[in-house]
This record gives structure tokens, C-alpha cells and sequence, in this order.
């Protein structure tokens, strides 16, 4: 299972807060007394949520946080997403690839990206391959992607 960082944590905590109050929790909000945390929750209550109970508020925002925290661990637990870009070149010709490749090692993200954008089945023993059309393909740069960045990717790279 994926834990996310204590800052990612606070950050979705804060955008919840915003679903439940007329403004989101402060940047200092850990920092903030007890009378403080009140203070804000009375005076930032949504309309419809202005007669319950101040501690029933700040319920509602951890339960709405700690969901989505449990949805974005469990979706992330088993992924390992490399970003994987390669160098296209043929003659004075050179473009450049970006691949997000579900793999389980760097070396299998290489072969992938390889295969992904030739349409060949390389073996990517090297970082320089050929393949049947002239283009030589080579290794740009490989990074294990953050498990917290995973959707954002997916949302323009697939």
C-alpha cells in the first residue's frame, strides 16, 4: 500500500475543508490553538452548516480527507510508473518521446517505451537501438514517477 506524504495529507485536508467552509483552512492551520481552529470554523461555516456543532464540522472535513486519502493509497499501491524519454533520431531528423510506462523495473520501461513508440520488438541490451525504418532510438532519461503524480500524467501523457 501507497502511504501518501504528511504535506500531500495536509493539502487534501485543506482542499476538504473548502467543501465544508467559505474558505479553506490556512496554511497554518497545524500550527493554529485549539480556540484558534474553533475561532475559524465558527466564523468560515458553510451557510447550511452554521447551526451544527463546531466539532461535527471539523468531522465532516477529516472523514471527506481520510476518504480520499484512502482512494488515492489503494489506487496506487501495486503501480510503479516509470517517465521514460527517448531520443527519435534519423539523419539531421531528432524529436524527443515522453513515455509513462507501468513496469515493475527501470530496464522494463526502457523495452516498453522501445516498443511503444517503434511498433518493433527491441531488445534494449543498449541505450541506442535500430529498428526496420531507420530511426535510431535512445534512452533520454528514465525516473520513477511519485505515486502522488501517477493521475496527473495519465491525464496528458496517455
Amino acid at each position: 500500500m501507497t502511504t501518501l506524504s504528511d504535506t500531500k495529507k495536509f493539502e487534501i485536508l485543506q482542499k476538504s475543508s473548502g467543501d465544508f467552509l467559505t474558505a479553506s483552512y490556512p496554511d497554518n492551520w497545524e500550527d493554529m490553538s485549539d480556540e484558534d481552529q474553533d475561532q475559524f470554523l465558527e466564523d468560515n461555516a458553510w451557510e447550511p452548516l452554521q447551526d451544527h456543532p463546531i466539532k461535527e464540522v471539523a468531522g465532516m472535513i477529516a472523514t471527506a480527507a481520510d476518504r480520499v486519502i484512502e482512494a488515492l493509497e489503494e489506487k496506487n499501491s501495486d503501480e510503479i510508473y516509470f517517465l521514460v524519454i527517448l531520443e527519435v533520431l534519423s539523419g539531421e531528423y531528432e524529436k524527443h518521446a515522453t513515455h509513462l510506462v507501468n513496469a515493475e523495473s527501470e530496464s522494463a520501461a526502457i523495452i516498453q517505451a522501445f516498443h511503444d513508440e517503434s511498433h518493433n520488438n527491441l531488445d534494449a541490451k543498449d541505450t541506442r537501438v535500430h529498428d526496420d525504418i531507420d530511426f535510431a532510438y535512445r534512452v533520454g532519461s528514465v525516473v520513477q514517477v511519485c505515486p502522488e503524480d501517477i493521475n496527473t500524467l495519465k491525464k496528458y501523457l496517455t
